[in-house]
């Protein structure tokens, strides 16, 4: 399961009316790709969109979490905390959680682009007893 979610990648809602809280407030577009201070943009390919939740979530966080570290916040439940949503994210991005669940997301999509996942090494050995 996780390889097929690796291969598609992250479904990001763009042409979406995202649903408001009890204070008008809703989820934007403009977290996919925040603009810096110094004008530049932030692509946060990561961050998914849950429309039955509504909530935000982590893609390589929901996929890579480890039982042995702390669950970051965008991993289980996701956030839906519209007024903070620029700090909760800046936050989460900012996590050794979030780095390291980040790499293994982008490790793995490496393996699978270049056939060399555990299954793929099992195959060409069982291809070679065959043979």
């Amino acid at each position: 399961m996780r390889q097929l979610l690796i291969e598609h990648g992250p479904n990001q809602l763009n042409q979406f009316d995202f649903s408001k809280d009890r204070m008008f407030r809703k989820f934007s577009k403009y977290h996919y790709n925040p603009r810096l201070f110094n004008g530049d943009k932030v692509c946060r390919h990561w961050l998914q969109y849950s429309v039955n939740n509504d909530s935000v979530y982590c893609f390589c966080c929901k996929l890579f979490i480890s039982s042995t570290t702390a669950a970051p916040s965008l991993s289980f439940n996701g956030s839906h905390d519209c007024k903070n949503m620029s700090a909760v994210l800046s936050g989460h991005e900012k996590s050794s959680e979030h780095l390291a669940n980040f790499q293994s997301s982008k490790e793995f999509e490496l393996r699978l682009r270049h056939d060399k996942t555990i299954d793929a090494e099992h195959l060409r050995l069982v291809k070679k007893k065959e043979q």
